[in-house]
């Protein structure tokens, strides 16, 4: 499978990488995931891992990451190892007022994964494309812009406010909250 998604983001190559590289909020601009894990300390950089538990093809997959590419300002990427392997690859391309971000997501599929091939390459091209407009959402948010935002040592903040969100809208439907 191979899919590539090239978007322009009205910010400097600097904002929208210090964005991309913020592993810990990934859940906050990627569509898909319900939990990150960080398995290394500090920003991210060659070596840095962490695991993403996520729903592809209506099944859960939990993925293990390990950057493998990281030139500052223009590159960032990740190998999964699990379930099947994948290379995930960020470029950055300033421009006048502009950056150009293409996004590539290359494995092979084998076995079962070959027989839904087709679904999985419209299902990550869908994701890489609502991702993007979630992660130039994100950067204009201001506390992100100032760089005040706490990071989370895993997804489970994250969790806890979608689970929040998710009762908040039950509770509404059923009448016991107007």
């Amino acid at each position: 499978m191979k899919v590539a998604v090239t978007e322009e983001f009205q910010f400097p190559p600097e904002i929208v990488f210090a964005a991309i590289t913020d592993i810990p909020h990934h859940v906050d601009w990627v569509e898909g995931p319900l939990e990150l894990t960080s398995l290394s300390d500090g920003p991210a950089q060659l070596g840095t891992k962490w695991t993403q538990d996520t729903l592809r093809v209506g099944k859960r997959l939990i993925t293990l990451n390990t950057c493998n590419l990281y030139e500052k300002n223009k590159k960032f990427g990740w190998h999964t190892e699990k379930p099947y392997p994948a290379q995930v690859t960020i470029l950055l391309e300033p421009g006048q007022e502009i950056t150009k971000l293409t996004w590539k997501v290359e494995s092979e599929a084998v076995g079962i994964v070959k027989m839904v091939e087709p679904l999985l390459t419209r299902q990550t091209s869908h994701m890489i494309q609502h991702s993007m407009n979630r992660l130039k959402d994100f950067i204009q948010q201001p506390i992100h812009s100032e760089r005040k935002r706490q990071t989370k040592p895993n997804g489970f903040v994250a969790l806890k406010r979608k689970l929040s969100m998710w009762f908040e809208a039950i509770q509404t439907r059923v009448g016991w909250r107007s």
